[in-house]
């Protein structure tokens, strides 16, 4: 199964959540646009959160849901 991705990322001085092309309207903090995408994520499982930096890079990831095994060893 295809996990959802919901990008946390900066516009302007505000943040928005990004999945599929579209976008939330902007949030005024990260915090909160970090809230919106975890509650999307949790409903939406399986899915994962990305929040990036403000200058794009990637700070963390969240998997909800099904994880995939580990590789064999």
């Amino acid at each position: 199964m295809q996990k959802t991705r919901y990008d946390v990322v900066p516009k302007g001085d505000e943040w928005v959540v990004e999945a599929g092309g579209k976008s939330t309207p902007p949030l005024p903090t990260k915090e909160l646009a970090v809230q919106a995408a975890t509650r999307r994520a949790q409903e939406d499982a399986p899915a994962e959160v990305v929040v990036h930096r403000e200058d794009g890079t990637i700070q963390e990831e969240r998997t909800f849901g099904d994880e995939p095994s580990p590789p064999p060893r």
